[in-house]
C-alpha cells in the first residue's frame, strides 16, 4: 500500500492510490478538516484513542520506518471507507472587539515662537554733520554734510513672535477640518538712533527750503551756539488671525492634497518719532542764553485688512518626516490711516513753557489724520516638516513667507521739503509744504517657526 504526505501538513497521510472507490474530493476536504481541527473527530468517527492505527514493527525495513516516523498516527483505508458521510466542521469565529480600531485623533493644537523679518521703509536722510570750521549757514546742509541717520531703508531687524493654531476634524477619517490660527510680531528691538553733542561735532536736521528753492538744515549743536541732541525711534507690529474650512481632495498612502477657505485679518501699525532737544549757549542771540527747545515729528500708519483667503494645502510622508506645502492668497479691504503730529515746546529761563503746533517735518500744512479704503491682496507661501515625539506630540519645524500690497507707511511718508515760514511765531507764506503725501507700498514678511503639534 502506498502513502501521500500532504503537502500542507507533514503530519496527514492519505492514501490517494489504494482507495479507488472513494472520491477524491471526499479525501481533500478530510485534509481541510483535519488541518484546521487538529484532534477533533468527524461526525460518526471514533475518538482518536479508539482507532486503528498503524505503527511501524521491528520487522519493517529501514526504508519504511524512515518514511513513517514513529509516535504518528495514520488513519487507513478501513477507517476512511466506513464513514457514511463527510461534514467539514465549522470553525468557530471570534465576536468583534468593539475597539478593533482605534478612533483618530480628532482635535490638534500647535504653539509655536517664530523669528521674522520685514521689509522696512525708505525714509529721506534725517540727521547730518559737517567737518569742525563749517559755516554756519553751511553746516547739516546736504550733499556736503555726512548722514548720520535716514537716506535708506530702517527696521529691517529680526523680531520675535507666537503662534497659535487650533483644529477640529469634522468626520471620523479625518477628511474635513475646520481651523483657527493667530500669530503675532511684536515691536523688537526697532531702529533706535541718538547723538549727543555740546556743539562739537556739529548736528543738524537737513531739509529742502522751498522758499529759497536750496538745500537747509536746521541745527541742533553747533560751536558757541547750541548744545543738543536727536533720537530718532521708529516701531511696529504685526498681528494677523484666520479661520477656514479644510476639504480633502485627494489623499493616499503617501499623503493627501486639500483645499482650504475662509476669512483673513491682518493688522500692520508702524510709527517713526523723531525729537531733539537743544539749548542756547550764546550769549546775546537772539535766543536768549539757557533757553531749551523741544521739537518733535511724530508720524503714524495703521493698516487693518478684513478678506477671504482660499489655497491648497499638500502633505507628504516619507519615513518619520512629515512635510506640509501650504499655499494661499487672500483678498479683501485694507483700511488705512495715517497720523502726522508735531510740537515745539519754548522754555525760557524764569518763563513759563510755550506750546505751539508743528516741529520740523510735522508742520500745520501736514498734520492731521487720513484715511482711506483700498482692494488688498496677501499671497502667502508655508513650508512644515514634522516629526512625532511621542504618540500624541510632535515637533515642527517651519518657513513661511507673505507678502501685503498697497499698504501705508510712516517713513514713506515724510516730505523733507519745508515752507520755514511757519517755524517761527508768524504764519504761513507761500507753498504750503511740507505735504501730506499719503504715499502706500507693498512689503513682505518672511519668518522662521519651531513649535510643537499636540493630538487628542
Amino acid at each position: 500500500m502506498t502513502f501521500e504526505r500532504s503537502p500542507d501538513r507533514s503530519d496527514v497521510l492519505v492514501p490517494f492510490a489504494m482507495v479507488p472507490r472513494m472520491p477524491r474530493t471526499a479525501v481533500i476536504l478530510l485534509a481541510i478538516h483535519m488541518w484546521f481541527n487538529p484532534g477533533l473527530p468527524v461526525r460518526g468517527e471514533e475518538p482518536t484513542s479508539a482507532r486503528r492505527t498503524w505503527s511501524p514493527s521491528a520487522s519493517e525495513s529501514k526504508p519504511k520506518s524512515e518514511f513513517f516516523p514513529r509516535n504518528v498516527a495514520y488513519t487507513t483505508v478501513t477507517d476512511l471507507q466506513s464513514q457514511p458521510e463527510l461534514e467539514l466542521a465549522q470553525p468557530e469565529v471570534a465576536p468583534p472587539m468593539a475597539f478593533d480600531q482605534p478612533l483618530l485623533p480628532q482635535w490638534w493644537a500647535e504653539l509655536e515662537y517664530r523669528y521674522a523679518w520685514i521689509k522696512g521703509p525708505r525714509v529721506p536722510a534725517l540727521v547730518t554733520t559737517s567737518p569742525p570750521g563749517t559755516a554756519q549757514e553751511q553746516a547739516g546742509v546736504l550733499p556736503d554734510a555726512t548722514v548720520l541717520f535716514g537716506d535708506s531703508r530702517i527696521d529691517t531687524q529680526g523680531r520675535p513672535g507666537a503662534g497659535v493654531t487650533l483644529g477640529h476634524w469634522l468626520d471620523p477619517d479625518q477628511n474635513d477640518a475646520f481651523v483657527l490660527s493667530w500669530f503675532s510680531l511684536g515691536d523688537g528691538p526697532g531702529t533706535r538712533f541718538s547723538a549727543t553733542s555740546t556743539g562739537d561735532p556739529i548736528l543738524a536736521r537737513p531739509f529742502f527750503n522751498i522758499d529759497s528753492g536750496q538745500e537747509d538744515a536746521e541745527l541742533v549743536a553747533y560751536p558757541d551756539l547750541l548744545a543738543g541732541r536727536v533720537d530718532v525711534t521708529n516701531a511696529s507690529e504685526l498681528h494677523s488671525a484666520s479661520a477656514v474650512a479644510l476639504l480633502n481632495w485627494l489623499r493616499g498612502p503617501g499623503g493627501r492634497i486639500d483645499w482650504f477657505f475662509g476669512y483673513r485679518y491682518l493688522r500692520f501699525r508702524d510709527s517713526l518719532r523723531i525729537t531733539e532737544d537743544l539749548v542756547s549757549t550764546a550769549s546775546g542771540g537772539v535766543v536768549q542764553q539757557g533757553t531749551r527747545i523741544v521739537v518733535n515729528d511724530h508720524f503714524l500708519a495703521e493698516n487693518d485688512f478684513h478678506g477671504g483667503q482660499f489655497g491648497v494645502a499638500a502633505q507628504f510622508a516619507a519615513q518619520r518626516l512629515q512635510t506640509t506645502w501650504t499655499a494661499g492668497l487672500a483678498v479683501g479691504n485694507l483700511h488705512r490711516e495715517l497720523s502726522i503730529d508735531g510740537q515745539t515746546a519754548v522754555t525760557t529761563p524764569g518763563d513759563p513753557t510755550t506750546l505751539r503746533s508743528g516741529g520740523l517735518l510735522a508742520l500745520p500744512t501736514n498734520i492731521g489724520s487720513s484715511s482711506s479704503n483700498v482692494v488688498s491682496l496677501i499671497p502667502e507661501l508655508r513650508i512644515d516638516g514634522r516629526i512625532p515625539l511621542t504618540r500624541s506630540c510632535d515637533v515642527i519645524v517651519g518657513y513661511s513667507v507673505f507678502y501685503l500690497t498697497e499698504a501705508i507707511r510712516a517713513g514713506n511718508n515724510i516730505d523733507r521739503v519745508v515752507n520755514p515760514t511757519q517755524l517761527g511765531p508768524g504764519g504761513l507764506t507761500g507753498e504750503p509744504r511740507p505735504m501730506r503725501l499719503n504715499d502706500d507700498s507693498s512689503f513682505w514678511v518672511h519668518s522662521l517657526a519651531v513649535g510643537v503639534r499636540l493630538v487628542r
